[in-house]
């Protein structure tokens, strides 16, 4: 399920295309959809099975049934369906020659179905998510977070966020449809505003959040960024591989081919730009910026869900980070949506559980007994008195306390989008 080089995924898909139509020609209804058809876990094992018996002996044979029925206990005990195990797991191995290298297969196919995002577990989720409800989509999501490690209570720790991030698959990217099937069992599994109410596994989903957002900027810096270089350049050479796929994705003509995910600079950035406004002994405002720094941070989404908080100074701030946590981070990070775009949804799953949920670390670097730091609002003018006040911390305020040199937030924000947008498109035409 991992995605190759564009190129070479859409002439395979060309060949693979043009071998249907002339296989399905020779072809009845029924035979193709006997070939759509899911074997059960007992036909899939003695499908497994037949093949080898005349590669082992009966001896080497049993052995191997013994640790296939071990592993499948165990993939059952987890709360796999027995059809997502006959296709997900049973239906990944292929033949060997040898009880040696039969036993490896199997015993590495199920090692695989415990990391988290692998191709091994995507196999059994997608069939095991096919139909599920509410109560099999908590159980679902129990499972991968014990995968994962997922504690109580998130410390914010370097040390914790590399070990966490170490359970999930290596070459899970930041655009792998995955991520929209992981946000619509979260839907799933959260209807209305429950994932917001006190319950343990709300607590922690809503945090994994953080933690999903951490590993998707590490796998920008681990596949993108070269020695010496900001996360800013790393992403910039990320999404202008997303721009090429554009490129080709417009050329072969597939407008609708789920290969390629649209990445988004248009996001509202305002709720990452957090500062807090103090009052001076003269009555002025003094404004205080995380880090004492009055950075930009922009919002790059990719298919909404996937989100990336780039600052002015080219670093991912993000509430978690393996490589050291800043205040800009903490304050105004990144974190996965679960909603599918800026609406009802969005609020419900993504904004108002944070105040029931939020690592207490980060609540504890957000306010304090002195200041807090907070948003800008969303005023867009004001002729009223009424409002005046509002005004004043406004997000397109000009003058207000939010603006720097005579610029709003949202026009400073905008510079460094075009910025952005400039960098990419030159790293795209190269």
């Amino acid at each position: 399920m991992k995605k190759k080089g564009i190129v070479g995924s859409l002439l395979v898909l060309g060949l693979a295309l043009a071998g249907y139509f002339v296989w399905s020609s020779g072809q009845t209804t029924s035979d193709f959809l006997s070939v759509e058809q899911h074997l059960s876990l007992a036909e899939q094992k003695k499908e497994f099975l037949d093949r080898h018996r005349s590669l082992l002996s009966q001896e080497d044979l049993a052995a191997i049934e013994v640790l296939l029925e071990r592993s499948i206990a165990d993939l059952q005990q987890a709360g796999w369906s027995d059809r997502a195990i006959a296709t997900g797991y049973l239906g990944q191995l292929t033949q060997e020659k040898d009880l040696i290298g039969l036993s490896k297969q199997v015993e590495e196919t199920y090692q695989a179905s415990q990391i988290f995002g692998s191709e091994v577990f995507q196999e059994l989720w997608t069939v095991q998510t096919e139909k599920v409800s509410a109560k099999e989509a908590r159980k679902l999501l129990e499972h991968s977070l014990s995968l994962i490690g997922m504690p109580d209570e998130l410390s914010g720790s370097p040390e914790e966020t590399r070990a966490l991030l170490q359970r999930f698959d290596k070459e899970l990217a930041p655009d792998d449809y995955f991520w929209g099937s992981f946000a619509r069992l979260v839907q799933k599994a959260f209807p209305k505003d429950s994932l917001s109410k006190a319950d343990s596994l709300a607590h922690k989903v809503h945090q994994f959040r953080y933690l999903i957002s951490a590993q998707q900027a590490q796998w920008v810096r681990e596949h993108y960024r070269r020695d010496g270089q900001t996360d800013r350049e790393a992403l910039v050479a990320y999404l202008a591989g997303q721009s090429k796929k554009e490129v080709e994705k417009d050329t072969f003509g597939l407008e609708e081919f789920d290969y390629f995910v649209d990445y988004d600079l248009e996001e509202s950035s305002r709720l990452h730009n957090k500062a807090a406004s103090l009052r001076g002994q003269s009555g002025s405002v003094v404004m205080l910026y995380p880090d004492f720094e009055p950075l930009v941070n922009i919002k790059i989404v990719l298919s909404f869900h996937t989100e990336f908080i780039l600052s002015s100074t080219g670093r991912f701030a993000n509430e978690l980070d393996p490589e050291g946590l800043d205040e800009n981070g903490v304050v105004n990070g990144a974190s996965f949506n679960y909603a599918n775009k800026n609406d009802t949804l969005h609020r419900t799953l993504d904004i108002k559980p944070v105040k029931n949920h939020d690592p207490s670390y980060r609540k504890e670097w957000t306010k304090t007994d002195f200041f807090a730091y907070q948003a800008p609002n969303n005023l867009s003018f004001s002729f009223q008195p009424s409002k005046k006040e509002s005004w004043v911390s406004s997000y397109f305020n000009k003058e207000g306390i939010y603006s720097i040199n005579g610029k709003s937030s949202s026009e400073r924000i905008r510079e460094e989008i075009e910025k952005l947008k400039t960098a990419i498109k030159e790293a795209a035409d190269d």
